[in-house]
């Protein structure tokens, strides 16, 4: 109903759209649109442009063509990344991957609304499938699922943690949501407050990420594959409700009730001594 209540037809369309023209001039429009979306989704701002330009190619038969065209753009975007992501290592990677997908994301959203009359018309009748579907199959056929990008998902995600100045909060986290669980491991690393990672160096201990991105970065791995929980399971559980077994979760439950009274019996003691301290200076 969308089409039949905002689309109109430009005088340069009134007359039959030749191959020539599309190809020399319209399709060149039409490559600049979906670029712009792809690598600046933030930027986009909601136009009846390029569903006009979408709609108007479509009912003049070049359906095929566009869909060739806009698959063509994400492959080559998806490629490009992949062999850009060659670039960063431990922690940059993650954030770039994050950047990816997030970036993705709302791209499809886009996408998905620009070329609706494109989906309706040849891709659910003609090859019996849905626009969205094509969309996330060619962003794990050539980007996710790629060798380069998995095994540096395979590598990074099972040392992956979440980032805090201040380890109260985590713990404090604990009491909020019975399914949130991390290691003892993991509490006791994000306790030495280390937040500067040497990103060029792969053989670091663990990297800390900023939770926030992790938040994203954890929910949409989760979402295109379940399997990525095995990598880390501790992690995937602090943002994915429910994933850890009942009984899992309970014995992970007295390991963190043994570390914390091992933390507030080593933070009372710390305390007694730098009383005892403070007084034997002003006995001096």
């Amino acid at each position: 109903k969308i089409f039949d209540n905002c689309m109109y037809l430009p005088k340069n369309f009134k007359k039959k759209l030749t191959y020539d023209k599309f190809k020399n001039e319209v399709s060149l429009k039409l490559i600049q649109m979906i670029e712009y979306i792809i690598i600046n989704p933030e930027e986009y701002y909601e136009s009846t442009d390029l569903i006009s330009l979408v709609y108007n190619c479509c009912i003049q038969g070049y359906m095929t063509d566009i869909y060739n065209l806009l698959t063509e753009k994400l492959i080559e975007f998806f490629e490009n990344a992949v062999n850009n992501s060659k670039r960063f290592n431990g922690t940059s990677f993650i954030i770039s991957l994050n950047d990816i997908i997030k970036n993705f994301e709302k791209s499809k959203s886009i996408i998905v609304v620009a070329f609706q009359y494109l989906d309706t018309n040849f891709i659910k009748t003609k090859l019996k499938s849905k626009l969205i579907l094509k969309i996330d199959d060619i962003m794990l056929n050539y980007f996710l699922r790629t060798r380069v990008i998995k095994e540096r998902v395979f590598y990074v995600l099972p040392k992956t943690l979440p980032s805090t100045k201040n380890s109260d909060d985590m713990i404090e986290k604990f009491y909020e949501n019975n399914y949130n669980n991390l290691s003892l491991n993991s509490i006791k690393h994000n306790n030495n407050d280390n937040d500067n990672d040497n990103d060029n160096n792969e053989e670091e201990e663990n990297y800390l990420i900023d939770p926030t991105i992790l938040h994203n970065l954890i929910n949409n791995l989760y979402k295109y594959d379940k399997r990525y929980a095995e990598l880390n399971t501790n992690l995937f559980s602090l943002y994915v409700p429910k994933i850890i077994p009942v009984n899992d979760l309970e014995m992970e439950k007295q390991y963190i009730n043994y570390f914390l009274d091992e933390y507030y019996q080593k933070e009372n003691n710390e305390h007694l001594i730098n009383q005892s301290s403070n007084q034997n200076f002003k006995k001096k």
